[in-house]
């Protein structure tokens, strides 16, 4: 996980996970210099004829930002590390101030290992009346297999540290107020903790979930109380799921404990947002209806 900065514009001081922007160079990148299997049939493309695009770029934010880099040396997979190389780390500052220079660090013995990364879900930014950025992300898993690399050297001039964690151990600090997790990143993690009962990618490919996501946001007034409410919610808006703005609610009705009886079906997030403290704290998952994702609930 890495930790944004507190002058960061979005989400400050809030531990993310690697990723940023779809940058031209990304659409236009030379497929022979992976390991793509053409005519893959992604369930998450974001409007693309394939997630290609989606998935060198998110290789290379995680080399910007974390400097690591899956790929095929030869005939074995690897996680380069720039943080161990110096000639990786010299590309690394390269492709920071232009990362069109990205597909020449690879060559035939030397492919990006996009094949690796297996789509796990879709989130768009919930909508607000005033003018806010909103981002429609897609998000990959990576499995790793080798030994995690002792020296990760994080983008400073974004982050502010980086750390190999538990999803246990960082919604724990979360609960406790300590850290600030965005509920994507919330929601995404307490998924990734039900693939330790997993022991094959099948079985964690079937928990894939390809449709996007747009929390429906409401709030209490005068309280720092926040739920987000997720499709299959009784307070999900089906009819507009990605332009429904913020509603002001009853905080009887917002607020928990809420009823065990399942006469409302529940997928929520609910947290708190206060300005002098984290901005996403204390956060809990809700959730009453059978599905493949929280079968346990």
């Amino acid at each position: 996980m890495l930790r944004r900065g507190s002058s960061a514009k979005f989400m400050p001081n809030s531990s993310v996970f690697p990723g940023g922007v779809l940058d031209k160079s990304d659409l236009c990148f030379p497929r022979e210099k992976t390991n793509f299997v053409e005519g893959t049939q992604s369930p998450i493309r974001l409007e693309l004829a394939d997630d290609f695009a989606l998935r060198v770029c998110a290789l290379r934010e995680l080399f910007e930002e974390a400097g690591l880099l899956p790929v095929v040396e030869g005939e074995k997979r690897v996680v380069a590390n720039a943080g161990e190389d110096a000639h990786l780390a010299e590309w690394r500052r390269k492709v920071m101030v232009k990362p069109a220079l990205f597909s020449q660090l690879f060559h035939n013995r030397f492919q990006m290992d996009v094949s690796s990364l297996i789509p796990w879900s879709n989130w768009l930014t919930p909508f607000e009346p005033r003018p806010t950025p909103r981002f429609n992300t897609a998000f990959f898993l990576f499995l790793l297999t080798t030994p995690k690399p002792q020296k990760v050297r994080h983008c400073v001039k974004e982050m502010a540290e980086a750390e190999w964690t538990e999803p246990s151990q960082i919604i724990g600090k979360n609960t406790k107020g300590e850290v600030s997790l965005p509920p994507p990143q919330f929601y995404e993690l307490s998924r990734i903790q039900r693939i330790e009962c997993f022991k094959n990618e099948g079985k964690i490919r079937e928990m894939v979930d390809p449709k996007r996501k747009t929390p429906h946001s409401f709030r209490v007034d005068g309280s720092a109380l926040r739920v987000h409410a997720l499709p299959g919610d009784y307070l999900y808006d089906e009819t507009n799921p990605d332009f429904k703005p913020p509603v002001y609610g009853d905080e009887k009705e917002l607020s928990p404990p809420y009823p065990k009886d399942g006469t409302k079906p529940m997928h929520r997030m609910i947290f708190y947002a206060e300005e002098d403290k984290l901005r996403y704290h204390k956060l809990k998952l809700c959730v009453n209806i059978p599905n493949k994702v929280f079968a346990t609930f």
